[in-house]
């Protein structure tokens, strides 16, 4: 055989276990979980297998030295809209770290030892949910942040909770941080909270058709408690916490989104309040429903800036300003524009004409960046 011929076979041959590798990945990252049996309210149709999303790993070794992503959600006024706010997610952005989550970390991880279930707690026969949900997070992090976060596994077992057909973690650690958790001993809401910056909580149907908050790990929380609101349902959380229009605007709104809500899905949303102290505290908050349990899990991460340092960004303070004036008187109410207006408003208005005359105004809209 002459020696063309002996490269061409060498690279036909290379290039067909190429393929079948490729073939191979592929199946096994799109291996199908069962999902729960959810019915779409419109078709009728049910997803009765989900398939794990494909995520990219994020090869930053320096993703923790990096700062928060510069979220603004206010909008230009004269009119503010009560709406839910929603967005659709990618997965690859599910939950997002920074040069927070050190921080972030040390005061959950000081807090559920201080507060117990107060701020980390799980009903009873609702351990399934908060299972699930550390499981989803080990499985998504360690693939998204290899870096960060390593896995060990178990030997094969049927209905695990592994992904893409890989059986299910033991252990999960947060390598920077020296915090390793054994996903077989501790509680799985106390571990979930711990892995991520973000606040957990889930909601699960009841046989009214209502969704509960059964359980969660509610440690950075701006104006509530997981004590005073576990157990009750998605109207009760709202109304008791007096909620601008919840009634007449959203309540309708969000019980038919909970209730279409699919495994495939991830939802975003943003919202801002101005504590007494005049920093800027905004959330970012991802809705999905999970596949096995059918819980829809909220993540709310919080986000806290001093109001001065936002008014040297371009066109925030003239944006900021208008959003604020754009509140009806309940909104204003509920987000406790009394204890600030006068003075947060004078201090924005002569930022936005300092930038204005220097000509570093920005009549960007994008939201919520």
């Amino acid at each position: 055989m002459e020696d063309w011929q002996v490269l061409l076979l060498s690279s036909l041959v290379s290039a067909i276990g190429f393929f079948a590798w490729l073939a191979r990945v592929r199946k096994t990252n799109s291996a199908p979980h069962v999902a729960a049996a959810l019915p779409n309210e419109k078709t009728g149709e049910t997803l009765d297998v989900f398939r794990c999303p494909v995520i990219e790993a994020l090869e930053d070794s320096d993703i923790l030295n990096t700062p928060p992503v510069a979220y603004r959600p206010f909008r230009w006024g004269p009119n503010y809209h009560i709406t839910m706010g929603l967005r659709q997610g990618e997965w690859n952005n599910w939950i997002q770290l920074d040069n927070r989550f050190a921080e972030y970390h040390g005061i959950k991880t000081d807090r559920v030892l201080r507060r117990g279930n107060k701020c980390v707690q799980t009903l009873p026969a609702r351990d399934g949910i908060a299972k699930e949900t550390v499981y989803e997070l080990a499985e998504y992090l360690s693939r998204r942040y290899p870096s960060i976060y390593a896995v060990e596994r178990h030997e094969p077992s049927p209905g695990d909770f592994g992904w893409y057909g890989e059986v299910q973690i033991k252990t999960v650690a947060i390598v920077p941080l020296g915090a390793t958790y054994d996903l077989d001993e501790e509680d799985s809401m106390k571990v979930a909270g711990l892995l991520v910056p973000d606040d957990l909580a889930l909601m699960l149907s009841g046989p009214d058709g209502k969704h509960y908050l059964q359980a969660g790990s509610i440690c950075l929380a701006g104006s509530w408690r997981l004590e005073d609101k576990i157990g009750l349902p998605l109207s009760a959380i709202h109304t008791s916490a007096d909620v601008p229009q919840y009634r007449e605007k959203l309540e309708f709104s969000m019980d038919r989104f909970f209730s279409k809500l699919q495994p495939d899905k991830l939802t975003l949303r943003n919202n801002v309040l101005l504590p007494k102290h005049i920093y800027f505290r905004s959330e970012r908050q991802s809705l999905r429903r999970l596949p096995r349990t059918g819980a829809i899990l909220f993540t709310i991460r919080t986000y806290y800036e001093p109001v001065t340092s936002l008014a040297r960004e371009p066109g925030v303070p003239g944006r900021m300003a208008s959003a604020l004036r754009s509140w009806s008187e309940d909104v204003a109410i509920y987000k406790g524009q009394a204890r600030y207006k006068d003075v947060l408003l004078e201090y924005l208005d002569r930022m936005h004409e300092n930038q204005v005359r220097e000509g570093t105004d920005s009549a960007a809209t994008k939201y919520p960046f």
